[in-house]
């Protein structure tokens, strides 16, 4: 499946709301290098939370800088004016930012430029950095042609007044972050604790909703390699209402709400083990709907399938797919039975964190829905 955004825009400058100033934090450890060698580390605290368009210069060309919750989260070039970052991925804006204006800083480098382009995978079919930085910070009127193919890589397609180019790059979540799988996995319990629950109550488009043979209403929002791991919420009529199935009466549908939005309302907690790099495992514990509206949030979409059902435990297995970016957050389900009559209590799990896309296919056969 191809994704393309198309977008001619002229140069609008966004405002940023002011602060009385404070020491920053980083969104990463890449972030907090990148500030230092350019030495801007404490202009940067002196700002407030914002999109600062154009607000430095380095090598004669404008820098752009993010903040949010005094959280530094993008340092890069100014190529995309903030009219065109409304209509793509922010991440994929950042990330084309920022790695361009990384090539382009002092020694010392771990690799080469050439090196480092190689082994990432970015590719300048037309043009090279140097010039696409030039010629995109200079005249700021742009024609972006974008596209994900298949899952896999991103080709960006870029024409103004003064040059056009092209390059292509992986839909790989640590090079589009600008963290590895470490700096990842420690930022993650973190990042779901901030995060402020987005509550999703409103009723579907009744003519979206297809009848089963339970009588039940389904919204359904496809599966993901096999059907029995889907994307669906179910609904019936009370009194001549609408309502998401609630209550242990029907596992599969109840399951499947609580597992694939936040439309219900629970006291479930997840007791998480982590698998992180080095074969180990971290613990942490977090609201169920804080997890799912942290997932969510990031543009996931969720998947659950039902592995077994037994008198005293339902087992299985929930997947949280970004295919924006390239990952997919694998988690497998323990739920007591006595939990779906109470409406609360602790879930165990097993998460697997960013798992590529690409590598996913191989857990299917462990699951086997």
């Amino acid at each position: 499946m191809r994704k393309s955004f198309l977008l001619t825009t002229v140069c609008i400058i966004a405002a940023a709301i002011p602060s009385a100033g404070g020491a920053k934090s980083y969104h990463s450890n890449l972030l907090e290098r990148m500030a230092n060698t350019m030495q801007i580390a404490t202009q940067l605290d002196s700002l407030g939370n914002g999109f600062h368009y154009r607000s430095f210069v380095w090598g004669g060309n404008p820098i752009s800088v993010r903040i949010d919750d005094d959280e530094i989260t993008h340092i890069g070039y100014s190529l995309f004016p903030v009219s065109v970052r409304s209509g793509m991925p922010i991440t994929i804006c950042d990330f084309i930012e920022r790695y361009l204006l990384e090539l382009s800083l002092p020694p010392p480098r771990v690799k080469t430029i050439n090196k480092q382009l190689l082994e990432d995978g970015f590719i300048c079919l037309e043009g090279a950095p140097e010039t696409m930085v030039a010629a995109m910070c200079s005249d700021t009127t742009l024609t972006i042609n974008l596209t994900n193919v298949l899952e896999k890589r991103y080709s960006l397609e870029w024409k103004n007044a003064i040059d056009s180019g092209s390059v292509v790059f992986p839909a790989d979540w640590q090079l589009l972050s600008g963290r590895d799988m470490e700096e990842n996995e420690s930022r993650l319990p973190v990042e779901i604790a901030k995060h402020n629950i987005l509550w999703k109550a409103s009723l579907p488009d009744t003519a979206s909703l297809t009848q089963d043979g339970q009588g039940l209403f389904v919204q359904d929002g496809g599966y993901y390699y096999i059907k029995t791991l889907a994307c669906a919420q179910f609904y019936r009529y009370e009194k001549d209402t609408l309502k998401l199935v609630d209550g242990p009466s029907n596992v599969s549908a109840y399951t499947a709400n609580l597992f694939t939005g936040t439309g219900l309302h629970n006291d479930f907690v997840l007791n998480i083990k982590m698998r992180v790099f080095g074969l180990k495992s971290t613990y942490f514990k977090v609201p169920l709907n804080q997890w799912l509206s942290f997932c969510l949030a990031k543009g996931c979409k969720p998947y659950w399938g039902i592995i077994s059902v037994s008198e005293d435990l339902v087992e299985g297995e929930l997947i949280m797919r970004n295919a924006d970016l390239g990952y997919n957050h694998v988690m497998r389900i323990w739920m007591p039975t006595e939990l779906l009559h109470k409406g609360s209590g602790e879930i165990q799990t097993r998460l697997v964190p960013y798992v590529p896309t690409h590598n996913l296919s191989y857990l299917f056969d462990e699951i086997k829905l």
